[in-house]
């Protein structure tokens, strides 16, 4: 039997979170009350009259109920204890996500007050964090990520509003991040004076084994000498460090030996006990800051002209399209690299001129 049609015969809201709805549901009626978008309802009978006062009632009563103020850090901070326990986190997620709210407090305030933001401050934080040194597509992730916190605050009556949920996030261009080449990167190792200098052999390092092994960033850096067996010829990357969230492991490179042996020494010499390949201070790892500085310094030093974004990444796309020049496999060097995903080499594989300099001259066209 075919259900009787439903009607609202009246509403009321919506002010705050609250929201109900007077419904004539076949022969009688019941409300329908949104606290935070959960329903819940309640039955009348054929009483419409009643049914109407019992939902003014129910809403003028609760149309002042007072909501927490909160500021952006106490809003991220819930956000962080609850979701994170909900879905199991990971350490590396939560540090991900600390992150991502440094960067929107440096450009809102970790003190302003989250009930008070409006379509104007999402204005003013796309415009500020564009004016940072980041890709755009980071930019669109933080501002989607204040979104989600808002929506979770204002399902919880912790945020009067979700006018953040309205701004429309522009759509940006994925950026095409260029590779270094084999003689880009002997530049650049040239540069350090890594035999002697307790310090540039770290940078010299990471780029080396970077460009050998395609390993990411943060992994490299979060190396420790319990990963590595040099008796064995083994590097093992692990889950808590590595993007992919697994752990994994590769034999030895040439390259990455001579990285090693020279942090073993560099260690031994300054009586370093850091459990990490690439120590810091404090016995902390090097950190990627103090990296990229090194890096920078070395493509000026170097003359090697400066690529937007490309950074540590540009080392990790260079082992991919070496072993794709070497081999002709574009998927051998995405697994070398710790790639499952083959629609990676759309982004990883980049034409090379001087190849395609060597395929016209081996069907007589001059270049």
């Amino acid at each position: 039997m075919k259900r009787p049609r439903r009607k609202v015969v009246a509403s009321f809201g919506t002010r705050g979170n609250r929201r109900i709805l007077v419904v004539k549901d076949g022969a009688g009626y019941l409300t329908e009350r949104y606290v935070s978008g959960r329903p819940k309802r309640k039955t009348f009978g054929p009483d419409k009259r009643g049914a109407i006062a019992w939902a003014e009632r129910w809403y003028l009563a609760g149309s002042s109920t007072p909501v927490v103020d909160l500021t952006l850090r106490e809003l991220f901070d819930r956000y962080i204890e609850t979701v994170s326990s909900q879905k199991n986190w990971r350490g590396s997620t939560v540090n991900n996500v600390k992150q991502h709210r440094k960067r929107l407090e440096q450009a809102l305030g970790p003190d302003s007050r989250v009930n008070t933001y409006t379509l104007a401050h999402m204005d003013e934080l796309w415009a500020k964090l564009l004016a940072l040194p980041m890709a755009p597509n980071q930019v669109r992730a933080k501002v989607k990520l204040l979104q989600r916190v808002f929506t979770f605050g204002h399902s919880r009556e912790l945020v009067p509003h979700n006018k953040p949920a309205g701004w429309s996030v522009p759509e940006v261009k994925a950026l095409d991040v260029e590779e270094y080449r084999a003689e880009d990167t002997e530049r650049l190792l040239a540069t350090f004076d890594y035999q002697r200098s307790g310090w540039e052999w770290r940078a010299w390092g990471l780029i080396l084994l970077m460009s050998s092994h395609g390993f990411r960033v943060n992994a490299a850096l979060n190396l420790r000498w319990s990963d590595v067996d040099l008796e064995l010829g083994v590097i093992r990357l692990r889950a808590a460090t590595d993007k992919t969230k697994r752990d994994w492991e590769r034999p030895m490179t040439f390259e990455a030996y001579s990285v090693l042996l020279t942090a073993r020494h560099h260690a031994d010499r300054l009586s370093k006990t850091s459990p990490f390949v690439f120590y810091g201070l404090r016995e902390r790892p090097y950190t990627y800051q103090a990296f990229h500085v090194a890096l920078q310094k070395a493509e000026r030093a170097a003359g090697v002209p400066h690529s937007p974004y490309r950074a540590a990444h540009g080392f990790r796309r260079q082992a991919v399209g070496d072993i794709r020049a070497a081999t002709g496999d574009h998927a051998l060097g995405l697994h070398w690299v710790g790639d499952r995903d083959l629609r990676q080499a759309k982004s990883y594989v980049k034409t090379r001129v001087d190849e395609m300099d060597q395929i016209a001259a081996t069907r007589g066209v001059e270049s």
